[in-house]
């Protein structure tokens, strides 16, 4: 077959036509097989600020994401991988079954025989490679000069439009993450306002609360007639559950007063397993795994007993048929000087769907039915975590189960440690 520059222009012609990343595979392979006989090619891009590169090749599902299912390679420690960024011309492997160079761990599961990659460099800088050769019975087959020229023609008119394609992909990316981010700002910025507002109104009633107890016990003081004292008695209870959800509000809003001291997370933890033995059904396993040497949390132990405590009657709620409930802390780095303690409570439960596990922490949100929740406990334990100085994450699966992770500040070592 002729490899001429005519053939090499009606290759270019093709790759014009090609708008996504499959497309240009598609191309490439067919035009590798016509005229090398590889019945395999791939494309490589680097990415030098990540130190890897990326195999993009078009096998297997043809409706799968090429580029988001592509292998990733490291370059650092791999000197064949090292060889590839640096190659200003053709690198050949004549077989990679005795070749010592090359990767093993791949070879071993890719089966290659004979590799051939050439660079591909845009502006001068190296952008990937146009990859192809010979796996397992195919044998070897190492291209003459004719070939080894052509194919070096074939990866520069292919940098130019895999550049293209793979700009407009990025761009893509781009937009849709910017989007994501957007719409995460958005319900952050709606639920901190709902956080606010029901701040703002309980710090008011707390006020008018106050009143109401403040009076109710001082008549309690002079009244005689058990009746009277009977329906005091009931104004104080019905006051002291309304002052109860209004410091569940102020947590939501971030609003309550914190005595922030240097705590122990693990007797915190301890105290709330020994209450959940009350609570927590024979046929849900409680472990229980502190790492050793905790470091102190700057915090207000009985506010982490509450998070705690809510999680795991969540986590009790979400194992109708029994499980196990697993609470582990351990010391791990952290954006405070002295690092993070770590705090996961999971559950082997129902699990959530990618749309409850969105409005998880959304006040007022709740999957219970009516008269068996307020949908506050999760936005109280995220309000309280972040008054903290901490942060809280979930993860679940339906079906498989829920963890949520606390981590909270370090305490300074320099502060008093607080009273039993």
């Amino acid at each position: 077959m002729l490899l001429d520059d005519a053939r090499l222009l009606a290759f270019a012609q093709r790759m014009q036509s090609a708008s996504t990343i499959a497309d240009l595979l598609h191309v490439v392979g067919e035009e590798i097989r016509e005229t090398i006989g590889y019945r395999s090619a791939w494309i490589a891009v680097f990415d030098l600020d990540a130190r890897q590169f990326r195999i993009l090749a078009a096998t297997g599902d043809e409706d799968r994401d090429i580029w988001q299912d592509a292998a990733i390679i490291p370059i650092d420690g791999d000197p064949y991988a090292t060889s590839l960024l640096t190659a200003t011309g053709p690198v050949i492997v004549r077989d990679a079954r005795t070749d010592l160079n090359v990767n093993r761990a791949i070879v071993d599961v890719l089966g290659n025989r004979t590799i051939v990659n050439v660079p591909l460099r845009l502006l001068d800088q190296p952008f990937g490679l146009l990859g192809t050769g010979t796996f397992g019975d195919e044998g070897i087959k190492v291209p003459s000069e004719a070939e080894l020229r052509y194919l070096v023609g074939l990866a520069g008119q292919l940098v130019v439009a895999s550049a293209r394609t793979l700009l407009l992909r990025q761009r893509e990316d781009a937009a849709r993450e910017r989007a994501e981010l957007e719409r995460k700002l958005a319900d952050r910025q709606r639920v901190e306002s709902i956080g606010q507002l029901a701040g703002g109104v309980a710090h008011d009633f707390n006020n008018l609360l106050t009143v109401i107890l403040a009076s109710a016990s001082l008549l309690g003081l002079e009244e005689r007639d058990p009746g009277r004292r009977d329906e005091l008695a009931m104004i104080t209870e019905s006051a002291l559950r309304a002052a109860e959800l209004t410091r569940r509000l102020l947590a939501l809003g971030k609003r309550q007063q914190l005595r922030l001291v240097p705590s122990d997370a693990g007797t915190v933890l301890t105290s709330v397993v020994g209450m959940l033995r009350r609570v927590i059904p024979a046929d849900i396993t409680i472990d229980l795994a502190i790492g050793p040497a905790l470091p102190m949390i700057r915090a207000e132990g009985s506010q982490v007993e509450q998070v705690i405590m809510n999680l795991c009657l969540n986590a009790r709620d979400a194992m109708p048929t029994g499980g196990t409930l697993t609470i582990t802390a351990d010391a791990v780095a952290g954006s405070s000087p002295g690092g993070d303690v770590r705090i996961v409570v999971g559950d082997t439960g129902t699990g959530m769907s990618a749309a409850l596990l969105a409005r998880v922490f959304e006040p007022f949100f709740t999957t219970k039915g009516e008269g068996h929740g307020s949908g506050l406990g999760l936005a109280v334990c995220r309000g309280i975590t972040e008054q903290h100085g901490g942060t809280i994450r979930v993860h679940s699966e339906g079906g498989v189960g829920t963890t949520f992770e606390i981590r909270l500040p370090v305490a300074d070592s320099t502060a008093r440690v607080a009273p039993p």
